[in-house]
């Protein structure tokens, strides 16, 4: 199942999301925290030349989040602010295990951590 989020990333190199205990999408990451972030240059465009990044990691909640790491993904999306206190979204830490660079049609790296 695929899922747009906005996404921000810790100075340690974790990345952050913000997702409502309830989705789909949380409920499958409880199951298996393997998950796959989709990261496109131009998130509007279709074209195959654009440049794209799989970022494949390891799912956590994000209970033991750093302070410093919640108010940055705050201030990045302050609207966010009103999903996490009213709505009661949960932080989710992305831990990078493996990266694919695609850079157009037939050009994909894997990029070293």
């Amino acid at each position: 199942m695929t899922s747009w989020v906005p996404y921000y990333v810790t100075p340690a190199q974790a990345i952050l999301v913000l997702m409502s205990p309830l989705a789909e999408h949380f409920q499958n990451i409880a199951a298996d925290p393997k998950v796959c972030l989709g990261i496109l240059e131009h998130p509007e465009s279709s074209s195959l030349d654009q440049k794209r990044l799989a970022c494949f990691a390891e799912a956590a909640h994000g209970r033991d989040l750093a302070p410093e790491d919640r108010e940055g993904y705050l201030k990045t999306f302050p609207e966010s602010r009103f999903y996490e206190q009213d709505l009661h979204f949960v932080f989710v830490q992305l831990k990078p295990l493996r990266m694919r660079y695609i850079a157009g049609f037939g050009k994909a790296a894997w990029v070293e951590l």
